[in-house]
């Protein structure tokens, strides 16, 4: 019975197996890279409030923002956070960090009051009484950890 040329060990000595080698280890490496950052990897989560305003508070400048109801349960005294002020006169400092000072028990009209003091001399010079867009900063996780919570969910 002849046996096609494809299946002859002539034919297997002709083929050359290194490029589909390079090629799945190529594979495997981006796959192994991809699975570390799921573990290592970190992603900040920031909670953004639906309005906010810079005020003065004896001699300090402060910031008075409400965010939304579900942010109750993640917004606590002491955390980070990132204000960018909008409108401002050009010159003017227009971002600074702040800390999370208080932060209201009941929610008033279905929202979160809260107040944010300003960290870095910078903060002492924002422009009062404009617009402004404050993200706390309320956990850090690795990517592969919000992936199984939302599967979770």
């Amino acid at each position: 019975m002849p046996v096609p040329f494809s299946h002859t060990t002539r034919s297997l000595a002709a083929d050359s197996f290194i490029p589909g080698g390079v090629v799945l280890g190529l594979g495997a490496l981006l796959i192994a890279l991809w699975v570390a950052w799921l573990g290592l990897g970190t992603v900040v989560l920031r909670e953004v409030a639906s309005s906010a305003v810079i005020g003065v508070q004896g001699p300090a400048r402060r910031v008075f923002a409400v965010f939304p109801a579900p942010c109750a349960l993640r917004l606590r005294p002491g955390m980070s956070a990132r204000i960018r002020v909008h409108g401002a006169p050009a010159g003017s400092e227009r971002t600074a960090l702040a800390v999370v000072r208080r932060v209201d028990d009941a929610l008033r009209e279905g929202q979160l009051h809260a107040e944010l003091e300003l960290q870095d001399g910078a903060g002492q010079r924002l422009p009062v009484g404009f617009p402004v867009e404050v993200e706390v900063e309320v956990e850090t996780v690795a990517p592969g950890a919000l992936l199984l919570q939302e599967w979770g969910s």
